[in-house]
């Protein structure tokens, strides 16, 4: 089950608040199980993010990933269900390219719809600058006081 913790450190690493080494660490001292929920998980984000196949692209290229690795060449073929779903699959070093693409691609889309976003009010708690303590602090009271859907309450 991904956690609150794990939400913020996914986050984090998106707002590049977070290096990819503590993530890449995080990902690889996780059991097999684990890794692959993580994965699940990222591709869930993805789908959410509605990343497109030129993103997928650009996440391989921003990821410095050999393009002929088994996971830049499945998300060559594009971002859809079934290529996501292949991704969150792969296992050993395989999955931890799929870790690394999978952080790109949601960086990327999640960049784009943030800045489609600018001129409406976006209220999403991993929106806000997360590398701020006091907002950390007012996200995980609101999660334990079960308001961490609502907007989050003016400075």
């Amino acid at each position: 089950m991904f956690t609150l913790e794990d939400d913020i450190l996914v986050n984090q690493w998106v707002q590049k608040v977070q290096p990819t080494t503590v993530t890449l660490e995080w990902f690889e001292s996780s059991s097999a199980e684990r890794k692959l929920e993580i994965l699940r998980y990222l591709v869930s984000l993805c789908k959410q993010a509605r990343a497109t196949n030129d993103e997928g692209l650009e996440a391989i290229l921003a990821s410095s990933l050999n393009p002929r690795r088994s996971a830049s060449v499945l998300l060559a073929k594009g971002t859809n269900a079934e290529i996501l779903n292949k991704l969150s699959t792969l296992k050993n070093a395989d999955g931890v390219d799929a870790f690394i693409l999978l952080l790109h691609l949601l960086r990327i889309a999640d960049e784009r719809r943030k800045a489609a976003e600018t001129t409406t009010s976006c209220n999403h708690w991993w929106h806000r600058d997360l590398g701020d303590p006091i907002v950390l602090d007012e996200i995980k009271r609101a999660y334990r006081n079960g308001t961490l859907g609502q907007p989050p309450a003016p400075h």
